[in-house]
């Protein structure tokens, strides 16, 4: 919410600077904030990006043994269904 005010300032600011005349560390200030707020979300994106990719990887190496505990099944049905 205080990021999204500050944004809606940041374009006020914008279109009207003249009226901001005399309040330049206001202003400034919202920026170095939105700013900052801005480096700290990508921040979290790419921490979370990177549980992401640890989480994937787990998913990808069970899903490689369930692959060969299911054609150890296969084959073996296939052997007993050859037996008959």
């Amino acid at each position: 919410m205080l990021y999204a005010s500050l944004d809606i300032f940041r374009a006020d600011q914008l279109h009207d600077s003249s009226s901001f005349l005399g309040r330049g560390p206001i202003v400034q200030a919202a920026d170095s904030l939105l700013k900052l707020v801005s480096e700290l979300k990508q921040t979290s994106i790419f921490s979370g990006l990177a549980s992401l990719n640890d989480h994937v990887g787990r998913r990808i190496d069970e899903f490689d043994q369930l692959v060969e505990k299911t054609d150890s099944m296969l084959a073996r049905d296939g052997e007993a269904a050859a037996a008959r």
